[in-house]
């Protein structure tokens, strides 16, 4: 069975892609420990930072991914 990738689907994983980079780059300066903010609440941001770079790199890959095997069908 031969998996082909549109070009629909190759936006759509780029697009997952750049949204979850941009929300990353959009909260990272929430991070600055200049307010005052219980402990939890700051742990809980970082583990939340940890988890959204965890799924961006699970998007990104997968986007690079299909990229390669939509240039790859393309030949």
């Amino acid at each position: 069975m031969k998996n082909n990738i549109t070009i629909k689907s190759l936006r759509w994983d780029c697009a997952k892609f750049l949204f979850g980079l941009f929300t990353f780059l959009f909260i990272l300066p929430s991070m600055s420990n200049n307010a005052h903010i219980s402990e939890v609440l700051y742990f809980g941001r970082g583990i939340g930072m940890i988890l959204l770079i965890l799924a961006n790199t699970l998007n990104g890959s997968v986007f690079l991914g299909n990229l390669l095997t939509y240039l790859a069908q393309k030949k």
